[in-house]
This record gives C-alpha cells, sequence and structure tokens, in this order.
C-alpha cells in the first residue's frame, strides 16, 4: 500500500522557486520520512513525488495532494492568496487557511496530520475489504 505525497511547486524560467516552495520542499521531506516510520509497520509504504514545476500558474504553486485528494480537503482548509515574491515576482500565491490561520509555508505537522488521516482511511479501506472476502467465503462454504 502507498500513501503517495504529490507536491507541485512553481519555477521561474530558470528553474528558481520562491522561498515558501523551497521551505515546504523540506517540510515535505520531514513529514515524508515521519509518516514512513510510523506506517511502515502497517505495510504502507509514503513515496514523496514532485510533480512538474509550474511556470505560468502562480495560484497554482505550491499544491500538494495526498493519494490524489488535495490537502486542503484532507485538513478542512481553505484556499487562498497572498503576496510572494523572489521566482513569483510580485504575483499572489497560493496559501491554506486554516482556522483563520494562514500558511503560505505548509508545515510539518499538517502534512504529518493529512497523513495520518489519509493512511487511516487507507487501512480502513483494506480492512473493509478483508471482512467482506471473509464474508463472502462463509457465504461460498454455507451455499456447498
Amino acid at each position: 500500500m502507498e500513501l503517495k505525497i504529490r507536491w507541485q511547486p512553481l519555477a521561474d524560467r530558470r528553474g528558481r522557486s520562491c522561498e515558501r516552495c523551497l521551505r515546504t520542499a523540506a517540510e515535505i521531506d520531514s513529514a515524508a520520512q515521519k509518516l514512513r516510520k510510523a506506517l511502515r509497520p502497517l505495510g504502507v509504504d509514503v513515496p514523496a513525488i514532485e510533480v512538474s514545476p509550474s511556470e505560468a500558474a502562480p495560484l497554482e504553486s505550491n499544491r500538494l495532494w495526498m493519494n490524489d485528494r488535495p490537502l486542503e480537503a484532507w485538513l478542512g482548509a481553505e484556499v487562498g492568496r497572498s503576496p510572494c515574491t523572489g521566482a513569483c515576482g510580485r504575483h499572489e500565491c497560493r496559501a491554506l487557511y486554516i482556522n483563520g490561520r494562514r500558511y503560505e509555508i505548509v508545515p510539518e505537522e499538517l502534512l504529518v496530520k493529512a497523513g495520518l488521516i489519509a493512511a487511516a482511511r487507507l487501512l480502513g479501506a483494506k480492512a473493509e475489504g478483508r471482512r467482506h472476502d471473509r464474508l463472502d467465503i462463509r457465504r461460498s462454504a454455507k451455499l456447498n
């Protein structure tokens, strides 16, 4: 089983990213290590994958998904914008808002929280599938 973390930074034409994307990358690395350590005994691998950087859409920068579901959906966050610098120029870039707090850099603790929620759903679906398999086997045995 896998809990995939996908991330899309923003890069300028020279391949440079802004500070918020660079710092989020470090937070992802740290969170992925913690999630791997916690989930390995349960048979869950945690690959972290960088999607090709976006050059044209600052509001699409620093996007994260856990198993193809946006991070904000796992956390009940709102997506907004805030001024950015560096590779973004003077554009507004993507930000997350949770309980009235703005996150321009996605911190490790939010990534770990979302990862654990996603892993619980993943493991629950696997357990539910095994339960259905056992019921099917019992039904088949009764019919024979």
